[in-house]
């Protein structure tokens, strides 16, 4: 089954989920998505520069253990597209959690970091969380601290997991009074930082997106993963909101979206009133398909190939490269 990202009902502060029992966070998996090193599997896409500084925190935190699973929240609060922000219509408040799982033997510790989307060493304030459940397998993920409850699920094939979290991901456990059984929602999405080679993978020649058997296809990924591993390659985004509604100006850098799939997705929401710029610099675009991006207020910038769907917008074509801005 297709990994979907998904929102917890909020449902009570009494809600619990029991989650059947599977293999331990550290367990071999079949194929080489969990386990880099298995037999076959091909040079794994490691994790970004950028969180380095929130891996050495969180092994630090697990007592110089090593981290074994990476999760960012989404920018935007569902439920927030709703809320009145005034004349202008804007919110100022949208931060990210982004979190690391480290482990030394037994104990596993989540580090969380909650700042800006797109500067990932500015963090306004950092907890930590020692996991009481940590359970995880080729398809699904079950997570749990004091208060917090983490859930999700991928094709036992693909890269990342779509999820959700239940709690307040902010409030101390370790370091601070426990969080209460109750709190918020958030899309989550998590991953192997030790390899997010995706399972589809784009083929200049052709200009399609292949698995290791041949087989043509699209990946399965949140706009956070992208946002946080830059790593879209062959990614269905059809249909997203690849500033995730963030309502300040901002630059999507290096983002490799190779043969991804943007059928009606959007820089930025062209509905906005006061609409902020978005950039997407230095991108791979080779094969992407942007026929149909809108781009109310921004501009696109990178690398193209004979496969390459332009967006309908005034570009400029240099070579192999593509400058376009509305």
């Amino acid at each position: 089954m297709k990994p979907v990202l998904f929102t917890l009902a909020l449902i009570g502060c009494d809600h619990t989920m029991q989650a059947a029992p599977n293999a331990p966070i550290d367990a071999p998996a079949d194929g080489s998505r969990l386990n880099p090193g298995a037999p076959g599997a091909a040079a794994p896409v490691m994790a970004p520069a950028p969180w380095a500084a929130i891996d050495a925190d969180g092994a630090a935190a697990a007592g110089s253990g090593a981290p074994v699973l990476h999760c960012a929240t989404a920018a935007y609060d569902p439920m927030d597209l709703w809320t009145d922000h005034g004349d202008d219509g804007r919110n100022d408040s949208a931060e990210v959690h982004r979190m690391v799982i480290a482990q030394t033997g037994d104990r596993y510790v989540a580090t969380v970091h909650i700042g800006h989307p797109h500067r990932p060493a500015d963090a306004v304030r950092t907890t930590h969380h020692e996991l009481t459940v940590a359970e995880l397998d080729d398809a699904n993920l079950y997570l749990e601290w004091h208060g917090v409850s983490i859930y999700g699920w991928k094709d036992s094939r693909d890269v990342a997991f779509a999820g959700g979290a239940w709690g307040d991901l902010g409030r101390p456990t370790i370091d601070g009074t426990p969080a209460p059984p109750c709190g918020f929602e958030e899309d989550l999405s998590c991953w192997d930082p030790r390899d997010q080679t995706p399972r589809f993978q784009y083929d200049a020649t052709t200009g399609t997106c292949l698995d290791d058997r041949g087989i043509e296809g699209l990946n399965t990924v949140t706009v956070p993963y992208i946002r946080e591993t830059k790593n879209g390659q062959c990614a269905d985004l059809s249909w997203a909101t690849l500033n995730e509604y963030v309502p300040f100006d901002a630059d999507l850098q290096n983002w490799d979206l190779r043969g991804a799939r943007l059928t009606n997705a959007e820089l930025g929401p062209d509905h906005d009133t006061d609409p902020a710029f978005v950039m997407m610099s230095n991108a791979r675009l080779e094969g992407a398909d942007l026929s149909t991006l809108r781009v109310p207020f921004g501009a696109i910038e990178g690398s193209i190939d004979e496969h390459t769907a332009l967006p309908d917008m005034p570009c400029t074509v240099t070579k192999d490269r593509v400058d376009c801005e509305a």
